[in-house]
């Protein structure tokens, strides 16, 4: 079994000073013994990979749909704090893009 990495340039028609910040999460609930859920984060920026964390949380959630509330409120909190560093820096942000399927369980 073999990996690979593939960088496709040039991937999303934007204008040159204007960013695309997608979004993905999920979460795992309550697979140990702690019962406490686990996330996981991806950001890219423009289609480049810009951020990606897993983290457990520090609340026991009571449904599946609300850890992935959880996961779904962590990273946007992230793709907020990048946008703003962006418009910090004199960039436009021109959208928020995020995965159209739920996987609520």
């Amino acid at each position: 079994m073999g990996y690979h990495i593939e960088y496709k340039r040039n991937r999303l028609n934007i204008p040159p000073k204007s960013f695309v910040i997608e979004c993905f999460s999920d979460a795992s609930f309550a697979p140990g013994l702690d019962r406490k859920s686990i996330s996981g984060t991806l950001i890219y920026v423009n289609g480049i990979w810009c951020n990606g964390a897993t983290k457990k949380t520090t609340v026991i959630a009571q449904s599946s749909a609300a850890c992935e509330m959880l996961a779904l409120n962590y990273t946007m909190l992230k793709a907020i704090e990048i946008k703003n560093n962006l418009m910090d820096l004199g960039f436009e942000v021109g959208r928020y893009l995020s995965s159209r399927q739920p996987s609520c369980d």
